[in-house]
């Protein structure tokens, strides 16, 4: 669960960090506030939550099995878990 939520988040995060590189590169401080402009941020907050909305659509369309197939949850066998999955 974590590792998805981090996924996500990364997504979101993504343009922030492609725009500290182009500070960077552009010979600019990207530590320094005056760099961060406020109608940039406004841009970059957008692309990320498109990214991040995108992301979760995407992944709760094709995440899962067919309706065909049918879930077996986890159990116990010979002394270990056996994990959850779809036949």
């Amino acid at each position: 669960m974590i590792r998805a939520i981090w996924f996500h988040v990364a997504l979101f995060l993504a343009p922030f960090v492609v725009y500290a590189f182009y500070l960077y590169f552009s010979h600019r401080d990207p530590l320094a506030r005056e760099a961060w402009e406020t109608r940039a941020t406004w841009w970059l907050t957008a692309v990320g939550l498109v990214l991040l909305i995108g992301s979760i659509l995407l992944v709760s369309a094709f995440r899962g099995a067919t309706p065909d197939r049918t879930y077996v949850p986890p159990r116990f066998e010979d002394g270990r878990v056996v994990p959850g999955h779809f036949e």
